[in-house]
């Protein structure tokens, strides 16, 4: 039986708006510097369950997401320079339990997610940073939410999974260049609030999620941009949902965080695409569903926040180092926080923004994580 009822974790997921053996541990130092958080410019809107992108002028646009009870259609960005926010038009549909992906030209793709009236969208629209317009795209051909949505190498995006009704296997591209979608292979696995990570060679690795039966799912399995198909790959160690995943310097996979069927213990796992095997890390110390999970310039792992067992959220910071095989405790974000977003800065600050507090009501405060490097 899992640890809350899968009823409890849609509901809260509906309503928020929404993506081996034991590893020795080393005894060497681990060499992960310290992050200290403090506040900065409040958004203009309190949201949940939003999207956060760096944008190539350094900018970060928050889109969309939950807020007041409503699902939102205004979007707004992020000044590093000023630390001041300030909005955007408006969409022309609210998103909520959408993706938001960088385009090679500095667009934004935001895709699909619930509409105002809380029913699934098949709309899709671009940001444009140099004029500041929405514009529609071409939709979907099936709406969805708590989809993933991953840049391909050649540009264009891979929508895969989500949820219609229950979790679905349908995938489809995105070209940029046409604004059009096509059906690609169907994932093996119907799943949602799974990940999804681009390798080195170029294909896609889809791991856990949620599937047909509401159990979350052991499965892995790999895209194959030729070919357009879905095969299987190793079983994860541990069946995750609501997790994180990090693709690593070394071009190893990292998820972290999460929550899973029956009694849990904890284990961050990663993925090695050279043998299709995955290991632990470890009990992992990020011990949440639905975390911040960032990729520092160091090559650590930044995960902050989350809802221990989907309940109260957590100010808890931890960094994972690969070289020493560690985690870390590394200070604490300023309040309590869960469905935020963390998003690293071009300078290397990391900024968080937004999220539920304590008590499950929406914020729109957000903080600065300086490393203790910088």
């Amino acid at each position: 039986m899992k640890p809350f009822s899968h009823a409890y974790l849609r509901g809260l997921f509906l309503v928020l708006a929404l993506a081996g053996s034991a590893g020795a541990i080393s005894t060497q130092p681990c060499l992960a510097a310290r992050f200290q958080f403090t506040q900065t410019g409040s958004l203009t809107h309190a949201r949940s369950g939003h999207t956060a992108t760096l944008l190539p002028d350094g900018r970060v646009l928050v889109v969309g997401g939950r807020g007041g009870g409503l699902n939102l259609a205004s979007a707004e960005l992020y000044d590093p320079e000023s630390g001041t926010w300030s909005d955007t038009p408006l969409m022309n549909s609210a998103h909520a339990g959408h993706t938001a992906t960088l385009l090679r030209d500095g667009k934004v793709l935001v895709a699909s997610g619930n509409d105002s009236s809380g029913l699934r969208t098949r709309l899709a629209e671009l940001y444009d940073p140099a004029t500041g317009k929405w514009t529609l795209t071409g939709s979907l051909n099936v709406a969805r939410f708590a989809h993933t949505a991953t840049l391909l190498a050649d540009g264009r995006v891979l929508v895969a999974g989500g949820v219609t009704t229950t979790a679905i296997a349908s995938v489809e591209i995105y070209d940029p260049a046409s604004g059009t979608w096509t059906r690609t292979g169907n994932l093996v696995t119907p799943r949602d609030i799974h990940t999804a990570a681009l390798l080195r060679d170029g294909r896609v690795l889809v791991a856990g999620g949620e599937g047909l039966t509401f159990d979350f799912l052991g499965s892995a399995e790999l895209y194959d941009p030729v070919r357009g198909l879905w095969s299987l790959t190793g079983n994860l160690i541990l069946p995750l949902g609501f997790h994180r995943a990090v693709l690593l310097d070394d071009g190893r996979v990292l998820l972290a965080g999460g929550i899973s069927n029956g009694p849990t213990h904890f284990k961050a796992q990663i993925y090695d695409p050279a043998s299709g095997d995955w290991s632990s890390t470890g009990r992992s110390r990020a011990e949440n569903s639905l975390p911040a999970a960032t990729l520092l310039p160091d090559g650590t792992v930044l995960v902050a926040g989350g809802s221990p067992f989907a309940r109260a959220g957590t100010a808890k910071v931890v960094i994972y180092d690969p070289v020493s095989v560690q985690w870390v405790n590394t200070g604490s974000l300023t309040t309590d926080r869960r469905l935020h977003t963390a998003t690293l800065l071009q300078d290397g600050r990391v900024l968080v923004a937004a999220g539920l507090d304590a008590v499950g009501a929406e914020m729109a405060t957000a903080e600065l994580g300086t490393s203790s490097a910088q």
